[in-house]
């Protein structure tokens, strides 16, 4: 299924707050690094936000991994 989004945004966190990755075109991903070099594993924080269409309200998800 091909569905175009009227927006999206996507924010990762590192444990401590700092942002490491801000994206709003979802074909965009993020490839684990920061500032040209490779983050160290561990826990990071995502926020998901999108809106189907102008009229539909914005959608969050948040977690971590």
């Amino acid at each position: 299924m091909n569905c175009e989004l009227e927006k999206y945004e996507v924010t990762i966190y590192s444990r401590w707050g700092q942002k490491v990755f801000e994206s709003s075109l979802p074909r965009n991903s993020w490839d684990g690094t920061f500032k040209g070099r490779q983050v160290k594993q561990g826990v990071y924080y995502y926020v998901i936000k999108w809106q189907e269409t102008k009229d539909s309200q914005v959608e969050t998800l948040k977690g971590n991994t």
